[in-house]
């Protein structure tokens, strides 16, 4: 018999008209399918721009801005003159940062560019300051372009949707890279980009600008470690790294250099706890991995060293390491332990925007019920400071998705240790005293309270999670939904006849909300009478009770 040589080319053939028909058919067909399959991502892109835009859509498309201008009446001149324009009451003073110094930066910014000069050194302030240096202005921010092309009023409210769809779609990237399905990616994404703490941080824009990429940075930091496919079917590394890069340089232009730190802290816990895990089941490929990692932060650092390098100059010479000490920063700066209702009910200390309230004994609307304020907030971090709201829902979600036990990569403990610890940082417990001593700079920042950005990252991913484990209809986690939906619809169906009980017997339960309401100072300012107190804890028990049935 004669042996074929397989290594000989064999000599093409021409296709029949008929085949070549058929070809086309099957690869129109092919091609259908990918659309199809491609449209439901394409879905999520656009419900992802659609929801922060209906969010700020006065702020866009109804002619108004995000720039608080009431602020302005509190100060000098115009403080004398508010009652002749009918100025409004400002709703928060924090608010004042905005129309102060980012307005101002902002057209000061667009003045030295249309001078032909780069906006280096700021003669309007004392002697002189750096400006490009001190970082908050964002000055290369990439989407400050927006501040390029429309008007400065109208700019503030299309860069916090463009942000806040970055946010969305980078948590929806984050979790597919997770091999998650788009149900729970979608979750996830709304979620993280409507956290409350995110949405109100619209007033501080390098903020926003700065933690819009920590879902991208991850995302791309899982492509390097397990070498998912980029684009083509083949695994890739480079791609991933290259990404990775950018997002660390976008948050290193953004120019908030405590968001900045806070990131490359959270990226450094999950890189290390991703490889550590795959150490564990044996994996000969961690130091390369290792390495592609380092080389994200060494070029993403690169990258941004332009604002990253002056920056670091200008905080050389800044006096605040001295300024509080560490009881301070966690006794005065960090949320009191009493802000974890604030996961309950997000209006629980009041709000600084609502000039009324609805009295439950009397049935009616109420207005001047403060003693020494027009509005019901009496918290103790300010409003802005103080958003931690995530949604009954996503809690509920995350915690499915740590007890629904099933053999997948995706790092649900590693985000619960990081929930965890970002929790245990800003509430200022003795952990923090790892950070505050154990690395140099922390001490300058006096903000442990804004780790709601650690813990609410790692909570809508781990909610992500929850509802994809739902999705797939995984017998443990439709065990566990009917005892996590049981132990909400009691707590529930118990908040409401409490809230029941203490309307009806009101009258015996007088004096001890007459004495709670005493011994609280802030409260005592922020309602004249006992039973205005009452009817504003009432609503919002009610609120609670509607969202957790």
């Amino acid at each position: 018999m004669r042996r074929v040589d397989s290594r000989r080319r064999l000599p093409s053939l021409a296709l029949p008209p008929a085949c070549e028909y058929h070809q086309r058919v099957v690869s129109l067909h092919n091609e259908r399918v990918m659309l199809r399959r491609k449209r439901p991502d394409a879905l999520a892109v656009l419900l992802f721009f659609l929801l922060p835009l209906c969010l700020f859509a006065p702020q866009t498309l109804g002619g108004r801005t995000l720039i608080p201008t009431e602020n302005l009446y509190q100060y000098e001149p115009w403080h004398g003159e508010r009652h002749e324009v009918g100025a409004p009451q400002p709703h928060n003073a924090l608010l004042s940062d905005l129309v102060l110094q980012n307005y101002n930066w902002q057209l000061f910014i667009r003045e030295q560019l249309q001078a032909g000069e780069l906006p280096l050194w700021n003669p309007y302030q004392f002697a002189g300051q750096p400006f490009f240096a001190a970082g908050q202005a964002s000055v290369l921010y990439p989407l400050r372009l927006i501040f390029h092309l429309l008007p400065i009023p109208l700019a503030y409210g299309w860069h916090m949707v463009f942000n806040l769809w970055l946010a969305g779609l980078g948590m929806y990237f984050y979790l597919r890279t997770l091999r998650r399905g788009r149900f729970g990616a979608l979750l996830a994404g709304i979620v993280y980009q409507l956290a409350s703490w995110l949405v109100v941080s619209a007033v501080f824009p390098m903020i926003v600008g700065a933690a819009v990429w920590l879902p991208w940075l991850l995302g791309m930091m899982e492509g390097v470690i397990f070498r998912r496919p980029f684009i083509s079917a083949r695994r890739a590394t480079m791609p991933w790294a290259l990404g990775g890069a950018l997002a660390l340089a976008c948050v290193i232009l953004a120019g908030h250099a405590e968001m900045f730190v806070y990131t490359a802290l959270i990226a450094a816990i999950y890189g290390a706890g991703r490889l550590l895990g795959e150490w564990r089941r044996g994996r000969d490929w961690l130091l390369l991995r290792w390495a592609w990692l380092a080389g994200i932060a060494i070029f993403g650092v690169g990258l941004g060293a332009i604002q990253l390098l002056p920056l670091l100059d200008v905080a050389s010479t800044n006096y605040r390491a001295t300024r509080a000490e560490y009881s301070t920063v966690t006794g005065e700066y960090a949320h009191p332990n009493r802000d974890l209702l604030l996961y309950l009910a997000p209006e629980l200390y009041g709000n600084p925007a609502q000039h009324r309230l609805y009295d439950w004994l009397s049935g009616e609307w109420v207005e001047g019920f403060a003693a020494g304020q027009d509005h019901t907030a009496w918290g103790i971090k300010n409003y802005v400071e103080g958003a931690v709201y995530l949604g009954i829902l996503p809690l509920a979600l995350a915690l499915l998705a740590l007890l629904a036990r099933r053999k997948h990569r995706s790092p649900r403990w590693l985000l619960a240790l990081l929930a965890a610890l970002g929790a245990s940082w800003m509430f200022g417990l003795p952990s923090y005293a790892l950070l505050y001593y154990g690395l140099p700079g922390i001490n300058q920042l006096h903000s442990p309270f804004r780790w709601v950005y650690a813990v609410s990252f790692a909570l809508a991913a781990l909610a992500g999670i929850g509802a994809d484990e739902l999705a797939r209809d995984r017998l443990a986690a439709r065990r566990w939904a009917k005892r996590i939906g049981e132990a909400l619809l009691i707590i529930a169906a118990a908040g409401a006849l409490a809230l029941l009980l203490s309307r009806i017997f009101y009258d015996a339960l007088a004096p001890g909300i007459e004495t709670l309401h005493d011994r609280i100072p802030q409260a005592k300012q922020a309602f004249r009478e006992a039973r205005w107190f009452y009817s504003h804890l009432f609503s919002n028990g009610l609120r609670f009770v509607i969202a957790a049935g």
